[in-house]
């Protein structure tokens, strides 16, 4: 399982939660980072499954990678938290 990268978010320190936020350029960065090491890996994916949020498609995008959204992994929402 790979999480999406950095979001943009509104303020820094703040959770994401449900709140569907893009990917940073950080994130955008981070997510390259890690297709080329799979690639260089050779790690194959019989499956990839994203929650329907922005920033996890964005990231399933980048991999370039065929994906199917499923909305129970959706991150749970907990509220507003603030660091």
């Amino acid at each position: 399982m790979a999480n999406q990268a950095n979001q943009d978010s509104p303020e820094d320190r703040i959770f994401g939660g449900q709140t569907d936020y893009p990917l940073s350029e950080e994130g955008i960065e981070e997510a390259r980072a890690l297709k080329a090491t799979w690639s260089d890996l050779g790690v194959h994916f019989d499956r990839i499954v994203s929650s329907p949020l922005t920033r996890a498609t964005q990231f399933c995008d980048i991999l370039g990678r065929p994906y199917e959204i499923d909305s129970r992994f959706t991150e749970r929402g907990l509220g507003k938290c603030i660091l």
